[in-house]
């Protein structure tokens, strides 16, 4: 879902994109009606709106509406005015943006918008009439009391457009209802976006209250190239010393005895060499394995543009988001600090735990996180 889209209105797009397109994201996002969407050339959220408006005519023509996305978005027509067209000159788009599901979130919450979102979460329209609303906005939600329809008079639970022989209502009016209880007990939550804009004020605003941490001591050095080079000389020398003072080829050629330097078995620079050989080699050796090991896993992020640590502090962030308000619903907000902290941990200690193991964070550690996302929902919700 986009992260512009507050929670509420989030949960409440889900059961429409569910009820409208029988799938869950990101498949909601390709359908158009009767399920067609595997005949077309290419998906529509790789479409622009441009494209799909003048293929639209072609989809009511075969398939028998026009509708398309997650928000079943519809060409204008003088039997169904105000749709696609609208919505784009609505939200001050070209028609060049691809159907992207972001986009299709953003538009989709643009309608919720029209029918009286705003005005339900703030206590100024009555739950069923929000509901009645919908039903007029997506043909497969139910009236949740009896009202003229588009031909005729509907009951309650039967779609606003029944007697079109195209559309029925496929969700009881219970389930909208509780679902419509859920988005309003959330309030006015903010945007995930809006969100992390406040969480990174938060966490600036408690930056600024910290003492500077004195730097730490310095490690301590490490032999240089110029001084690992002569190492390596060393051995090497020793190495050939060793070989020729072994060889049989050395010992024909300059006897056994000359200056005692290249003797045969048990001289003493042979065994010298060996020894420096052995002990200076094999850990170097070792020593370059390992640091070629570590230059590459150094610039692997580089190389290859991959920032995990940063993918999993989102992921972390997210879960506790998710879990705040998992908590805020479940306890309320005049919940103690303490249940609504240990909630929201352990919501991201069950759906996130190997992130949390991957940080090595404590149940502490993650009611100390759940603080600030706690503080900006509540805040939000008092307002």
């Amino acid at each position: 879902m986009d992260k512009t889209v507050p929670p509420g209105a989030a949960l409440l797009l889900g059961l429409i994109y569910r009820t409208e397109t029988g799938h869950d994201a990101p498949e909601c996002y390709e359908v158009i009606f009767g399920h067609n969407q595997g005949k077309l050339p290419k998906p529509i959220t790789s479409m622009t709106l441009d494209e799909i408006e003048k293929a639209q005519p072609q989809w009511t023509k075969k398939f028998g509406s026009s509708a398309m996305g997650a928000g079943q978005f519809m060409k204008n027509t003088l039997d169904a005015p105000g749709t696609l067209r609208d919505i784009e000159g609505e939200m001050g788009l070209t028609g060049r943006e691809k159907a992207t599901p972001d986009l299709q979130d953003r538009m989709a919450y643009h309608l919720l918008k029209r029918r009286g979102f705003l005005d339900f979460i703030a206590g100024k329209m009555s739950r069923t009439a929000f509901g009645n609303r919908l039903s007029m906005e997506w043909a497969s939600f139910p009236v949740l009391a009896d009202i003229k329809g588009r031909r005729r008079k509907v009951k309650r639970g039967q779609s606003y457009y029944a007697g079109d022989g195209l559309n029925k209502s496929l969700v009881s009016p219970e389930e909208v209802e509780a679902t419509l209880d859920q988005v309003l007990a959330m309030g006015n939550l903010p945007a995930a976006a809006e969100a992390d804009d406040a969480f990174r004020d938060m966490m600036a605003d408690e930056a600024n209250k910290i003492e500077p941490v004195p730097p730490a001591p310095a490690k301590a050095g490490r032999p240089g190239w110029i001084g690992i080079a002569l190492i390596v000389g060393l051995a090497v020398l020793a190495f050939v010393g060793s070989w020729f003072g072994n060889s049989a080829e050395t010992v024909s050629l300059i006897g056994d005895d000359r200056l005692g330097l290249f003797g045969g078995e048990g001289n003493v620079w042979t065994d010298i060499g060996m020894s420096i050989a052995l002990s200076f080699l094999r850990p170097l050796v070792d020593a370059a394995v390992v640091a070629v090991v570590g230059i590459v896993a150094l610039h692997w992020q580089k190389w290859f543009k991959v920032d995990f640590d940063a993918k999993s502090r989102q992921t972390l962030q997210e879960a506790l988001e998710r879990g705040a308000l998992a908590a805020l619903e479940a306890f309320g907000p005049r919940a103690s600090k303490a249940k609504l902290t240990a909630a929201t941990a352990d919501y991201v200690q069950r759906f996130s735990g190997g992130t949390v193991k991957g940080f090595g964070l404590s149940a502490e550690d993650l009611q100390q996180l759940a603080l600030p996302h706690l503080a900006i929902a509540k805040k939000t919700v008092a307002k």
